[in-house]
């Protein structure tokens, strides 16, 4: 025989393992924010779908990936050019001093330029495809609109999500590693970031019951996501049968518990 047939087989890597180093990598090299937010996006879905099916491996991996990349948006907009903030204050009070307490469009405007949108969906300025991060863009009534503001509002992302992503990339990338990766915590956004900036708040909470945190934490998600802004009947009936039966078995548990909680509160 051949040396070639007397060869051993080469391991090939796990199909879920080469995706995950695939979108690892493929976010480290985005160098625009809406390239990493759309990865980011296609890992929250991932997260939810793993959720549904109770694949607790999957969910670990796809959690891990919407970190990274939220931290890598993190390192994109703290790179944007934004208005610096006493320009930022006098052009806000400018436009606030012009109108009245109807003039939404104008008081827009001024949130708009500065970056500070407290919009979660964000409203697309043009074609969104056209803006150049590096280069801002140009508002209808021509005012110059800042790299990071014109970032935020082409991507959706709001001021306090900005916020959060760029706290993420402020964690030095050995502690983001070692806590991305423990085993024994779920790393969510909130705890990424409530491990790294410590204050003396954080350590009194720390005999915290660990059930306690995580109810907690989950319930600031429906906030943090907007998830109560949505209609139950619509969301319901875009569920499978299976899910349907889930939420038909957990949501009078669920509504009971947290009228509980509602009665010690």
């Amino acid at each position: 025989m051949s040396g070639n047939q007397n060869a051993m087989p080469a391991k090939t890597q796990p199909p879920a393992l080469v995706r995950y180093e695939a979108m690892c990598k493929a976010i480290a090299e985005c160098h625009r924010v809406d390239e990493v937010k759309e990865l980011r996006d296609k890992a929250r879905a991932l997260e939810v779908y793993a959720q549904q099916a109770r694949n607790t491996e999957a969910e670990d991996k796809a959690r891990e990936i919407r970190n990274r990349a939220q931290r890598r948006m993190g390192e994109l907009l703290r790179e944007l050019p934004r208005m610096p903030r006493e320009e930022r204050a006098e052009r806000t009070h400018a436009i606030l001093g012009r109108g009245n307490n109807n003039n939404h469009d104008e008081r827009r405007t001024a949130s708009v330029l500065s970056g500070e949108s407290d919009s979660e969906s964000g409203c697309m300025l043009h074609d969104q495809t056209c803006i150049s991060e590096h280069e801002g863009c140009t508002s209808n009534d021509g005012t110059c609109i800042f790299p990071y503001a014109a970032a935020l509002e082409a991507n959706g992302i709001s001021r306090q999500m900005a916020n959060r992503y760029q706290k993420l990339a402020a964690i030095p990338e050995k502690d983001f590693e070692v806590a991305i990766r423990n085993p024994s915590k779920k790393p969510t956004t909130a705890r990424l970031i409530r491990e790294a900036y410590r204050g003396p708040e954080v350590r009194e909470a720390e005999s915290v019951d660990e059930t306690a945190r995580w109810i907690w934490d989950y319930t600031l998600d429906f906030e943090r996501e907007g998830y109560t802004s949505k209609t139950p009947g619509y969301l319901f009936q875009t569920m499978t049968p299976e899910m349907q039966k889930d939420m038909r078995r957990l949501v009078p548990v669920l509504t009971d518990f947290y009228q509980q909680f509602s009665e010690v509160i």
